[in-house]
């Protein structure tokens, strides 16, 4: 009998093992295009790092401030510009980069070694601990007051009623500085987040310059407070961000947002530092109306137009871990916040797992008039 022929020759099974090889390979392949987040405690301080070998080294320090309401306290801006002088004197304003947000001043360092960030945090140490002079104080708070005479100067007349309206935040006075700066510049409002190669070895200077840190204490509770927003300025709470919900409501009021440009997203700090608000923009328009309108525009648009509205964002957060800087700004967040480390592919997921219909039915629970409050501002 003769022996069966062979179903495929030699070149033949050849080809299926390179077949075969190359689905493997690409099948191993991570296609998870973000990067993995590591925390760690170091002396009790939260330290958040990226493990990134292609980028340079690069190290913010976050401090936190005070509740500083709907934007960044006036002693805070006042200590931001006395501290930026001293940078520049000593000739490090080149090697820190200060960065003033509402809630936290940022000091970012590019170090080119583990012996170049011991030097540089030892003389920063200096600059954010040593008390400014009662002449340098007094000095910035008559600048201060000087630019406030120039400002209302040059304002129209409604833009000084809105002023009266929103109020007028008093100049700080000069002890006042010298104690922000003493409670501010210490372990315990200090987070901090790291890109390098390898985080064992940038731990030891970390380490070390902690230990001469001041340890602190937290800021007290912030008090209740009323505040004045601008005339028929309704607002909607929004969870914390450590809150589950957070990026889901977060994102229809970023799309709410991109449908009608009376509304905006702003920060409320709060003792957590997670609070925050979802604000009409100032308008003539009353409440009813300004809701009827986007509501318009919304049952004129196909689910798929709405989709393509979350989608709009989710691009923007796709290209995050192609752009490192951004990408870094976002790693400081996550640490300050002591945000979950897989908080963007969350956030992407929460995109990606929304149609247009259940999303066009979220967003009109969202433009419900019974879930705005009056134009004062209660913080509980």
């Amino acid at each position: 009998m003769k022996p069966h022929k062979p179903l495929f020759n030699r070149r033949q099974l050849n080809l299926i093992i390179i077949v075969c090889v190359a689905a493997v390979a690409l099948l191993s392949i991570d296609t998870n295009p973000w990067p993995d987040f590591e925390r760690r405690q170091l002396d009790g301080v939260v330290l958040t790092h990226l493990s990134d070998a292609e980028q340079p080294a690069q190290l913010r320090l976050s401090f936190a401030l005070p509740d500083p309401g709907l934007q960044m306290s006036t002693a805070a801006l006042l200590l931001n510009e006395l501290l930026q002088q001293r940078l520049q004197q000593a000739g490090l304003a080149t090697q820190w980069q200060l960065q003033p947000h509402p809630d936290r001043l940022t000091l970012i360092h590019t170090p080119a070694s583990t012996a170049d960030l011991s030097d540089r945090l030892a003389q920063l140490l200096n600059a954010l601990t040593m008390p400014f002079s009662l002449e340098q104080r007094q000095q910035q708070l008559a600048l201060e007051q000087a630019r406030r005479h120039l400002q209302r100067d040059q304002q129209s007349r409604l833009q000084r009623l809105d002023r009266q309206l929103r109020g007028d935040p008093a100049l700080p006075t000069a002890q006042a500085l010298e104690t922000l700066q003493q409670q501010l510049f210490n372990q315990t409002n200090l987070r901090l987040a790291l890109r390098a190669s390898e985080i064992d070895s940038w731990q030891p200077p970390l380490q070390s310059w902690l230990t001469q840190l001041p340890p602190g204490q937290p800021w007290p509770p912030a008090e209740t407070r009323t505040a004045p927003v601008a005339a028929a300025a309704p607002w909607q709470p929004l969870p914390g961000r450590n809150q589950g919900s957070f990026t889901q409501v977060l994102l229809h009021s970023r799309v709410l947002a991109g449908l009608s440009e009376q509304f905006q997203i702003q920060q409320l700090s709060s003792a957590q530092r997670s609070w925050r608000v979802w604000l009409p923009r100032h308008s003539d328009a009353s409440l009813p109306n300004q809701l009827q309108s986007i509501q318009q525009r919304l049952n004129g648009m196909k689910d798929w137009e709405v989709r393509q509205l979350a989608e709009q964002i989710g691009e923007q957060l796709e290209a995050l871990p192609q752009r490192p800087d951004a990408l870094l700004e976002q790693l400081e967040v996550i640490a300050f916040y002591e945000l979950p480390l897989d908080y963007l592919p969350r956030f992407e997921a929460t995109i990606a797992n929304l149609d247009g219909a259940t999303l066009r039915q979220q967003l009109e629970a969202e433009l419900s008039p019974e879930r705005f409050g009056s134009e004062t501002l209660t913080k509980p």
